[in-house]
């Protein structure tokens, strides 16, 4: 893809005309197959490849807020834990005389 450039003002039909030209633009930044919305009929005669496609995009999303969800609750739980623990040590110090 020697014709890649970063360009400003790009119109959507310089973008189509070169993904027309380099058809394999997207093997080369699969990333970017993940954030496309490809415009979808509805009912029955529907691309099954395009529903599939928006159900990993919601799967996607959903464990990526769960994810988040997890790591939040994981670090109060943490911050609890650490709370104890140096509450506990403090405790025992006192009972041990070394904190006067």
């Amino acid at each position: 893809m020697s014709e890649l450039s970063v360009k400003d003002g790009l119109s959507a039909m310089e973008v189509a005309s070169y993904l027309r030209r380099h058809s394999d633009f997207l093997k080369e930044f699969p990333d970017l197959a993940m954030l496309l919305r490809l415009p979808r009929e509805q009912g029955p005669a529907a691309s099954l490849a395009s529903y599939q496609l928006e159900m990993m995009r919601d799967k996607n999303n959903e464990l990526t807020i769960n994810l988040e969800n997890k790591k939040t609750e994981y670090l109060k739980l943490k911050e609890q834990v650490d709370e104890q623990a140096y509450f506990q040590e403090l405790q025992e110090a006192f009972k041990k005389g070394g904190i006067k």
